[in-house]
C-alpha cells in the first residue's frame, strides 16, 4: 500500500495512519521532500507499520503543455535532476522509518535518470503498472503500484469498487498467467488528501476483507525493494 504527496500532518494523514493502524496494514507513505514537515511521522499517530520513501523533490511539472506532467523527463538538465534527487534523499533521509526508494511525481520518470538514483544511493523505484524487470539497471529494485482508488478524469473522489478491484485482479490474474512478473507484488495507491468518504469506507473493506486471508501478505515500503 502506498499513498503519495504526504508534505505535513493534516486530518487526512491522522485518518489514514489511524487506517494502519487499525487494520495492521503496513503503509509506505511517498513524501515531497522541499515542502516536507518534520512532525510527519513524529507524532503519538504514527502507525507501527510505517516506511516513509522520497517523493520526488517539489512536485512541480517541468513538461510543455503539449506533453503528460512530468518532474523527472527530459525536459531539464541532468546537473538540474541529480541536484533535485541529491537534495530530497538528504532532506528526507534524516526522518524515522526512511527507506531509500524514489516515486517520481505523476508516476513518470525518464530511464535516463535510474543510473542518476542509483549513484545518489536511491535502491527502490515505483511508479504504476506492471514492471518489465525487477532491476531495470543493477541497484535498482523496481515495485509499482497497480490499482488507483481515485477518479482522476472525473469528480477526483472514489472511482469505484468494481474499478478498483477488477485493476487489482487484473494484476494478479496477470501473475498467475505469467504474462507479466508474477514475482511483483500488487501494489495499491491511495492519496490521502483528496480521498472522499467513499475512498476512505473502500480502504476499511478492502483491509478488513484481506488481512485476514490464508493467502495474503501486505508488504511494508522496505519488504516490497527487497523480496
Amino acid at each position: 500500500w502506498r499513498d503519495d504527496d504526504a508534505v505535513e500532518h493534516t486530518p487526512a494523514l491522522h485518518r489514514l495512519y489511524s487506517h494502519s493502524s487499525e487494520h495492521g496494514i503496513p503503509l509506505t507513505l511517498a513524501v515531497i521532500p522541499h515542502a516536507a514537515n518534520k512532525n510527519i511521522c513524529t507524532g503519538d499517530d504514527r502507525p507501527q507499520q510505517l516506511r516513509l520513501v522520497q517523493h520526488g523533490y517539489a512536485h512541480i511539472n517541468h513538461a510543455p503543455d503539449t506533453e503528460k506532467k512530468s518532474e523527472f523527463g527530459l525536459h531539464r538538465e541532468t546537473d538540474d535532476v541529480i541536484r533535485d534527487i541529491r537534495s530530497g534523499l538528504s532532506s528526507i533521509g534524516k526522518l524515522p522509518d526512511f527507506f531509500a526508494a524514489f516515486v517520481p511525481p505523476w508516476n513518470r520518470i525518464s530511464a535516463t535518470y535510474y543510473r542518476c538514483l542509483v549513484d545518489a544511493g536511491v535502491r527502490g523505484l515505483s511508479t504504476f503498472g506492471a514492471r518489465e524487470n525487477r532491476a531495470p539497471i543493477p541497484g535498482l529494485v523496481q515495485a509499482n503500484t497497480h490499482a488507483d482508488i481515485v477518479d482522476w478524469h472525473g469528480a477526483r473522489g472514489f472511482v469505484g469498487t468494481d474499478y478498483v478491484c477488477s485493476q487489482i485482479l487484473n494484476h494478479l490474474i496477470a501473475r498467475r498467467a505469467q504474462t507479466c512478473d508474477f514475482e511483483e507484488p500488487t501494489g495499491v495507491l491511495t492519496h490521502h488528501l483528496v480521498h472522499d468518504d467513499a475512498c476512505w469506507d473502500f480502504l476499511d473493506t478492502l483491509f478488513g476483507t484481506l488481512k485476514g486471508h490464508s493467502a495474503v501478505k501486505w508488504l511494508n515500503g522496505a519488504e516490497v525493494f527487497t523480496a
